[in-house]
């Protein structure tokens, strides 16, 4: 029994630790890379039309067939000629024939292959396009959970504050210094106020499934966004070198145009089937053959021959398939020119959402300023008859709208940021990385997603623990990163294979760290030459 206590106990302990801290955005990005189905259907899709390129390449190859028949026969035979006579034969044989088939000469083949070749670029560059909208779904999700929040927080101070008003009203009514009327407008908004806060709390909540159907996790904590961030405008600073960026990089643009000059090629191959085929065979064939009655005959060789079919008739089907792939790629092309549109518009606006971000951040911030001494001036007031309590409760509602709008124009402008890189084909792991330390990220223990073991906070930085800088799908990212990290800080970092559901990936790791103290000063050594912030993992 005292097993089984400590063995609770210990689930307990390690139940609370764990969510006793909030999880990040990389935390929350790496969930999402493991459990969002969307992102899973496109790997599963590129993986597939991967296929298409040795499909084709198939049927250019030799062709090899090896075919073995045997048989036993029983033949009788009757005749009444010169009397009545009946015989009867019995065979024997196998036949075993070898052939290799050459195609010499299919114009419709080698455009199939040269369509597969487009496709499989256009899947590649449609899962890229994946990989970045899985980035902003899921940065979009998370900040829409701390825009909620802190849209129920001011809501809540919103509806207390009308609470204190309204009771205040009520009580300068029993004796005497307010009116009926003053308590009835206190009432009346704190009323709304209720309303308000319930629709904030189902929002929230609303917003946390939305997380929720991205990740696969229900997260109780989301590490909240410092109080001051940086503000930064685009660079280059001028919209018409990030659209020439995106009309090069953006992978929905270079999907569109791949699968355009697919559609291209599927032209050529139907036109094909009205061109003469060449194909090239040698068999070797071995046949024996035993008659019980009349003896045995065998017949072996080799033998070569060279095909042409020259199609003259297919009822049409020929023409029609040209006519199919013709206005297949008209609507292929229609994508593209509608796929460039929107990328350019994406592009514009993203980037000029920056500009107006910053500055409605800017002015939203001084209009709290504002209406806190505009609160402030409303509320002396009616202390001495100057104003009425309708002045007040307008000051009051003003305020927290001015914060609501303060919060929402803050993360506006960092989703636009994003959706700016995102058009412009630029945007990666590296980015929500640098996002990541615009949070208030817990310095005492990661998540437990990251972390395969759970330790006391006394203990985090025991030995054997590391800082890891980076997680890469490719080595040579992962080794450039080693070295980076070697060359700007001394500092030497190990690069660590692992085995996931996507393939192998490669950590970026510096230690094993000591301590507490010397955890800190790498990770301000490597912030200061411009590297992401560390992440705490057990080795």
């Amino acid at each position: 029994m005292k097993k089984i206590f400590l063995s609770l106990s210990c689930m307990l302990i390690l139940f609370f630790v764990s969510h006793a801290y909030a999880a990040d955005l990389l935390h929350v990005y790496q969930d999402a890379l493991k459990n969002d189905p969307t992102f899973k259907a496109a790997l599963s899709t590129k993986m597939s039309t991967a296929e298409n390129v040795p499909q084709a390449i198939a049927v250019l190859l030799p062709q090899i067939n090896l075919t073995e028949t045997g048989g036993l026969g029983k033949i009788q035979t009757q005749s009444t000629v010169l009397g009545y006579t009946s015989a009867t034969a019995r065979t024997r044989s196998l036949d075993l024939d070898l052939s290799l088939t050459q195609s010499v000469f299919n114009f419709a083949n080698w455009q199939k292959l040269a369509s597969a070749k487009e496709t499989v670029k256009a899947a590649q560059a449609t899962y890229n396009a994946a990989a970045q909208d899985l980035m902003i779904r899921t940065s979009q999700a998370y900040f829409d959970v701390l825009q909620a929040k802190e849209v129920l927080r001011y809501t809540g101070a919103e509806k207390k504050a009308l609470y204190q008003e309204y009771v205040q009203a009520e009580q300068s009514f029993k004796v005497g210094i307010k009116t009926i009327t003053d308590v009835y407008n206190a009432r009346a908004s704190y009323d709304d106020a209720i309303a308000q806060y319930v629709q904030a709390q189902n929002t929230l909540a609303n917003k946390r499934e939305d997380l929720r159907s991205i990740t696969g996790v229900l997260y109780t904590e989301l590490a909240p966004l410092k109080v001051k961030i940086p503000l930064v405008e685009p660079t280059p600073s001028n919209i018409n070198q990030w659209v020439n960026v995106a009309m090069q990089q953006n992978w929905q643009l270079i999907s569109s145009r791949f699968t355009a000059n697919a559609a291209q090629k599927d032209i050529s191959a139907a036109f094909g089937g009205h061109l003469p085929t060449l194909d090239a065979s040698v068999n070797y064939s071995n046949d024996y053959t035993r008659t019980f009655d009349a003896g045995r005959t065998r017949a072996r060789g080799p033998s070569a021959e060279l095909d042409l079919t020259v199609p003259l008739f297919s009822g049409g089907d020929v023409s029609s398939t040209v006519r199919q792939k013709v206005a297949d790629y008209e609507y292929a092309s229609d994508i593209q020119d509608q796929t460039y549109r929107s990328v350019l518009n994406s592009t514009r606006k993203s980037y000029l959402g920056v500009l107006s971000g910053i500055s409605t951040v800017r002015a939203q911030k001084q209009a709290i300023i504002s209406n806190r001494s505009s609160l402030k001036g409303m509320q002396e007031g009616y202390r001495v008859g100057t104003r009425t309590i309708v002045d007040v409760l307008n000051a009051q509602r003003a305020l927290y709208e001015v914060q609501k709008n303060y919060a929402i124009a803050r993360y506006s402008y960092i989703m636009s940021g994003l959706t700016l890189k995102q058009s412009a084909g630029t945007l990666s792991a590296n980015d929500l990385q640098d996002l990541n330390t615009w949070l208030q990220v817990s310095q005492a223990m990661p998540d437990a997603a990251m972390s395969p073991a759970v330790t006391s906070k006394q203990n985090t930085y025991a030995r054997g623990n590391y800082l890891q800088v980076g997680v890469y799908s490719k080595k040579t990212n992962a080794q450039n990163m080693a070295r980076d990290i070697q060359q700007k800080t001394g500092l030497r970092a190990r690069i660590e294979t692992h085995k996931t559901g996507k393939g192998l990936m490669y950590f970026v790791k510096i230690g094993p760290v000591g301590g507490q103290k010397q955890a800190l000063q790498i990770s301000k050594k490597l912030q200061a030459k411009h590297f992401p912030k560390p992440l705490w993992v057990n080795n």
